[in-house]
């Protein structure tokens, strides 16, 4: 009832500025509590490139928290040769970009990126969600609003949609 409604608003007015402001967007869910050990999930679609601009807020964002970053790659199918050589061009970018943090990855299949984000975020005790929402090919599964309002509406950590 009530708790549902306060979910479907919160995830429909979070939806609404990230698709339409042009600038990044930090959304705090109500019950989201403050937790010394920083934990930074980074979801990115390697396969299609991940922007330097991007790694580099990343890094700033890591520094500035003192935080280890989980960078998450999520496979819906498995990946062609082609697709793979293009996933390992952008870890080596990521690399060259991260160089002096802590980070690591870690490779998902999962049937959906949002039930392999949301189940990586529990796995890994996860204190913040990054993601691009311009970043080419990631969000198309987000693309239909339902898809991102559940996305949103389901967190109970923050989400930071970072503009590229």
């Amino acid at each position: 009832g009530d708790v549902y409604k306060r979910q479907e608003y919160w995830g429909n007015a979070t939806t609404l500025a990230i698709k339409h402001l042009d600038v990044n967007v930090m959304a705090v869910p109500p019950n989201a509590k403050y937790e010394q050990q920083r934990r930074v999930l980074f979801a990115c679609d390697a396969m299609h490139g991940v922007f330097e601009k991007l790694l580099t807020r990343l890094k700033s964002i890591a520094q500035l928290w003192n935080a280890e970053i989980e960078i998450l790659l999520i496979h819906t199918k498995p990946q062609s040769g082609k697709e793979a050589a293009k996933t390992e061009y952008s870890l080596q970018a990521i690399d060259k970009a991260l160089e002096g943090i802590a980070y690591h990855y870690e490779n998902v299949d999962a049937d959906s990126i949002v039930e392999g984000i949301k189940e990586e975020i529990i796995k890994y005790r996860a204190n913040l969600l990054i993601m691009a929402p311009l970043q080419h090919g990631f969000w198309d599964s987000l693309a239909h609003r339902s898809k991102t309002r559940q996305m949103a509406s389901g967190l109970e950590i923050p989400l930071l949609a970072v503009r590229i």
